[in-house]
């Protein structure tokens, strides 16, 4: 009879401790879910904010190419 309570014991601890890795493990998984989410969150603005300087880029070019044209047509009066 002691043996099957020392095996009883023993199968409750066993139970309890698989228990506890699983919450365990749950709760990893859940963190880093959270992580991951917050992880693509920075990922999507950092890529808005990519395109955004691309854009500012494109109007920068733009600018400076308009500023040459007038220096030259400036230069050109200047020449005259």
């Amino acid at each position: 009879m002691d043996t099957i309570l020392e095996n009883s014991k023993s199968l409750e601890n066993v139970r309890t401790d698989t228990v506890a890795i699983v919450q365990n493990s749950a709760a990893l998984s859940e963190e880093t879910s959270a992580s991951l989410e917050e992880i693509m969150a920075s990922i999507e603005n950092i890529y808005n904010e990519l395109g955004e300087i691309s854009e500012k880029t494109g109007l920068l070019k733009n600018l400076s190419q308009e500023m040459t044209a007038s220096v030259a047509a400036f230069h050109n009066i200047i020449a005259l």
